[in-house]
């Protein structure tokens, strides 16, 4: 990775400027929202595949540096990113992607890394998203948002068997949410 990601720096050295440069997850941006609250991942999406590179550096080899405490900000910039990597489809990802869904980060992070593994879309994606979507898992209701995301028939089926046999509701709504997406 470090070696694609010095390849894309020399190549493209205005997309690495332009992931540092995200604003959407600074409070002088985002208190101007309708709704206050900090997200990137449209910005980072609009990028486009030129971005892969300079978010999957900064989400697994240099972290940009802190410039405030507040962690709903570098929550959403992590997410953002993941999303935005996501989105874009690229296998290269895969090892960041389940080092970010099996981390001890927050949830909203590991969330979207379960949204971007899913759309992936692949078998390793698969057979990690219905390990974990098993009750009492600890990455429960994020590999059913995952799974969500897979647009396959056995990620469907799955998602069909945990809607049977669940009573609990917020895994009833996360699992109906995940089968409508799909």
């Amino acid at each position: 990775l470090e070696a694609q990601v010095q390849s894309a720096r020399a190549q493209q050295p205005a997309a690495f400027k332009a992931v540092a440069s995200v604003k959407g997850h600074r409070y002088e941006t985002y208190k101007n929202y309708r709704n206050p609250i900090p997200t990137v991942s449209r910005e980072l999406r609009g990028l486009g595949a030129p971005a892969l590179m300079p978010m999957l550096e900064a989400l697994a080899l240099n972290q940009p540096a802190r410039g405030t405490p507040i962690d709903t900000e570098w929550d959403a910039l992590a997410a953002g990113m993941l999303e935005a990597v996501g989105v874009l489809r690229d296998a290269r990802a895969r090892p960041v992607l389940l080092a970010a869904f099996e981390s001890n980060a927050r949830p909203a992070v590991i969330a979207a890394a379960g949204r971007a593994l899913g759309r992936l879309g692949g078998d390793p994606e698969l057979a990690m998203l219905t390990k974990h979507a098993v009750k009492g898992d600890a990455r429960f209701l994020e590999a059913i948002g995952g799974l969500g995301q897979m647009r396959r028939i056995e990620a469907a089926k799955h998602l069909a068997g945990i809607l049977t046999t669940t009573k609990d509701d917020a895994v009833v709504e996360a699992t109906a949410d995940a089968l409508g997406t799909l």
